[in-house]
């Protein structure tokens, strides 16, 4: 699953990150960074999931890690 970092810091998924983000990766799938009216995305890269696993942020989607701590489910 693709991993994306706002402009603000928080990390989304595909799935979380609306529909801007959807019909920008749909137009654009390989790209990097996605600007919509709402927000600039960067695609997580593999370095920085390195980076943030020496931290206490893993790099995860926010959204699915804030619903599978109410429900002891993972959310996708």
């Amino acid at each position: 699953m693709d991993l994306w970092i706002t402009g603000n810091g928080r990390i989304t998924c595909n799935d979380h990150g609306g529909q801007y983000l959807a019909a920008s990766v749909k137009a654009s799938p390989r790209a990097r960074i996605h600007d919509t009216p709402l927000d600039h995305f960067e695609k997580v890269t593999r370095e920085m999931r390195e980076e943030l696993a020496a931290t206490e942020f893993p790099a995860e989607c926010e959204s699915c890690a804030e619903t599978s701590a109410r429900t002891g489910r993972i959310a996708v």
